[in-house]
Order: structure tokens, then C-alpha cells, then sequence
């Protein structure tokens, strides 16, 4: 994949700007993030963060954007340190992120926009422990939690065909929102495994 940190910054940035003080729980952004890509995979037929996703105890994360939120310079171009800290900070326990500039918008398409507003309209009032809890349903999930709640393993690289599964229960939502048609599903995974 694509390693874009200027969209994954921005990405970040758009959902700590949706808070009117300008500040996030780091966990809550990075699972928006995975809320707006599941969204977009399935009706678009790729990711909006364009992102390798990993199974980690809470849940499915955007390499990369924990990467950036982490500010984690063992994983980051050092050439990028300096744009991701023009827009972001965060506090000493690196829970909290923080924004100082207004969100560069001309990094998203038209369809990222609206699986932005779509992550932010269903899961914007929940924090990042709800909405683990919530991608615990998901069968990009699924597919390892037996060895991560038994700790047999820390960290998986999640199957993104497994993004295109629907959850065959859900505990903590009432149903599920990323439910699209089967046939627009069918398609945007022949588009995606296409383009891949």
C-alpha cells in the first residue's frame, strides 16, 4: 500500500476538528478512522486511509495512523515529523490528541468525506473503550480473538477481504450500520480485490 502521512494526518485532524475544543482520545480517533474505512471498503472498494490494518486487543487499527497518533518515529518517515507536528500534539501519557491548524480537506475525495461524516455521525458520541468494544463484532476482529484474549498473540495483520463479511452476531449495537446490499457489496469487493 500507498504509505500517504499526509492524509493519515489529515485524517486524524478531521475528527479531532469535529470536537469543538479541538481535542480527541487518541483510541477514539483511530477507531473512527476504522469505522470510515469499513464504510468505504464495502460500498467504494477501498480504504479511505488506504492503511494496513492490524488486529490489536482493541480491535482493528490503521497501522499508520497509530503510527502518526503515537507520534512513534521507530515507524515514521522523519521527513513527515515536522507536517504531523504542524497539525497535531499530544499530551505526556499520549492518550489525548490535540489540533492546531483547520483541516486540509483537499486530501479527501468525495466519497472519503462522506465515510468521514458517516464514522462521525454513527460513532461520534462514544468514546474509543465503547467503540472498541462495538469493532469487537466485526469479523476482521473475529478472526483472531481467541488467540488475543488468550494473549497467544499481541498483534495480527488483518485478512481486508474480511472487511466485505458481515458480523454474524452483534452484542453491542441493536444492528449493524455498515449493512449494505449484497449485490453493491459483491461488487465493491470484485473492485477491490481488482485494484489490489
Amino acid at each position: 500500500m500507498n504509505v500517504d502521512y499526509e492524509k493519515i494526518t489529515q485524517l486524524l485532524n478531521f475528527f479531532i476538528k469535529k470536537n469543538s475544543n479541538s481535542r480527541i482520545q487518541k483510541l477514539k480517533a483511530i477507531k473512527l478512522i476504522w469505522a470510515a474505512d469499513r464504510y468505504h471498503i464495502r460500498k467504494y472498494g477501498r480504504l479511505v486511509s488506504n492503511d494496513e490494518y492490524c488486529a490489536l486487543k482493541y480491535g482493528p487499527v490503521a497501522s499508520l495512523a497509530k503510527d502518526v497518533a503515537d507520534l512513534d518515529l521507530d515507524y515514521i518517515d522523519s521527513s513527515y515529523v515536522d507536517y504531523i507536528n504542524k497539525y497535531l500534539t499530544r499530551d505526556d501519557e499520549r492518550l489525548v490528541l490535540f489540533s492546531h491548524r483547520d483541516v486540509e480537506e483537499d486530501n479527501f475525495s468525495k466519497s472519503d468525506k462522506e465515510a468521514l461524516e458517516f464514522a462521525w455521525k454513527n460513532f461520534g458520541s462514544l468514546n474509543g473503550f465503547a467503540l472498541a468494544e462495538i469493532s469487537h463484532d466485526f469479523p476482521e476482529w473475529l478472526r483472531f480473538k481467541d488467540e488475543l484474549e488468550s494473549k497467544e498473540i499481541r498483534k495480527a495483520n488483518i485478512v481486508v477481504e474480511d472487511f466485505f463479511e458481515n458480523p454474524k452476531e452483534l452484542t453491542t449495537l441493536k444492528s449493524d450500520p455498515f449493512s449494505l446490499p449484497a449485490d453493491l457489496l459483491q461488487s465493491s469487493k470484485e473492485f477491490y480485490l481488482a485494484n489490489s
